[in-house]
């Protein structure tokens, strides 16, 4: 599902899969050392708890920048590593990614702390692109934890992959640019104005979902993605309810589900299939 709530800056920055960064020192490892070890640094950096829903853009700033302290973390640990020369182009690659990433996550807390909304979401869906992109040079290079490496035999076809993130991205465009952005989790109003917009934007993405025919290597992987989908459109139309009620409490109840769904259900399973507009990595992952 794509970043389609309006709400965006304030929910909590997403936890997204940290890449390797930096190099050198130590020798050159074989290639299952070096993933071994890379994948047991990741792995213990993923039980840090994910940050629960955000009630204010104080909140949301001061996410961003633990996401990225996380990161800057975790790859000067990474850095220590010596990938074997057959890797060094791809792992080169997600070193800049990282960085990238890294630098994404600290604009964001910027907007946050100003409450510019939409430079936020901006910020927001380049961050899932590039974390979805970091992912399959991950699986590239063979991890199966670090950046949430998405591996050849669960990614989508690039052709059903890039016809899916084409919906994701339009129905994106829609609650991005969709006006007044609600100032929080219960302002109903807002919502109650833009919401129509949001609801009939997915629900076109939802129908282009449903027109795919997934290969029979991915085809349950799909159905998960787009059950999650389905679940998060419905959530929308409740919400619309839900504002138009004036019921801030119920709104915000929704949107916490929504949330949930993201990071348990269709986050996961966008990002093993491939795509990098739809669906947000799930709350496991630095």
């Amino acid at each position: 599902m794509p970043r389609l709530s309006p709400l965006a800056l304030v929910l909590a920055a997403v936890a997204l899969p940290v890449a390797a960064c930096g190099g050198g020192g130590g020798g050159s490892l074989s290639r299952s050392e070096f993933i071994a070890k890379a994948d047991a640094l990741c792995r213990q950096a993923n039980k840090v708890p994910p940050p629960g829903p955000v009630q204010s853009p104080e909140q949301a700033a001061a996410n961003a920048r633990r996401e990225a302290r996380q990161r800057t973390a975790l790859k000067q640990k990474l850095g220590k590593l010596e990938p074997p020369s057959a890797l060094k182009r791809e792992y080169a690659r997600y070193q800049a990614q990282t960085d990238q990433l890294i630098s994404l996550f600290r604009q964001e807390a910027a907007a946050a702390q100003a409450k510019d909304v939409r430079r936020f979401n901006q910020l927001d869906s380049r961050i899932s692109t590039l974390s979805a992109q970091r992912a399959k040079t991950g699986g590239r290079i063979g991890f199966t934890v670090c950046g949430g490496a998405v591996s050849a035999k669960t990614a989508a076809d690039p052709a059903l992959a890039g016809t899916v993130d084409a919906a994701c991205a339009a129905a994106n465009h829609t609650a991005q640019t969709a006006t007044p952005q609600p100032s929080s989790a219960t302002d109903t109003a807002a919502f109650a104005k833009i919401g129509p917009g949001i609801l009939a934007a997915q629900r076109k993405a939802q129908g282009a979902i449903r027109a795919q025919q997934p290969s029979a290597q991915v085809k349950a992987l799909y159905g998960e993605f787009a059950s999650a989908f389905s679940a998060r459109v419905d959530v929308t139309a409740r919400q619309l309810a839900a504002a138009k009620a004036k019921d801030g409490a119920k709104l915000q109840a929704l949107t916490d589900q929504d949330q949930q769904i993201v990071n348990r259900r269709e986050g996961p399973a966008a990002q093993k299939l491939g795509f990098e507009v739809c669906g947000i990595l799930g709350e496991n992952g630095v």
